[in-house]
């Protein structure tokens, strides 16, 4: 279970990220993916009820549907402009708040 993690670095060895991986981690609020990542597939952070940020890099370039579903509202993707991660968050059926990391 991963009820009591908080914030999830994840290694730059990871090359993409499972379906349902950290759904349902409902202490989870702060995630970074490394630029190792290129995918992140269907519902991998799906109920985070408590999830404020994720760092999405350019080279994730596949994100599938239902990644943030059921976030709280406030919550923010921040990655870069024109990337994949801003594309998905201004399609998603309730646009999600995306900033550009500095």
């Amino acid at each position: 279970s991963c009820s009591s993690l908080e914030q999830l670095e994840i290694p730059n060895s990871i090359t993409s990220i499972g379906t349902d991986v950290f759904n349902n981690c409902t202490s989870l609020k702060t995630i970074v993916i490394p630029d190792s990542c290129t995918m992140i597939s269907a519902a991998a952070f799906a109920k985070c009820t408590s999830l404020e940020r994720i760092e999405i890099p350019a080279s994730v370039t596949f994100i599938a549907e239902k990644l943030f579903e059921d976030v709280p509202e406030g919550f923010t993707i921040y990655g870069e402009a024109g990337s994949k991660a801003e594309e998905y968050a201004a399609g998603y059926a309730t646009p999600l708040n995306f900033e550009v990391k500095e």
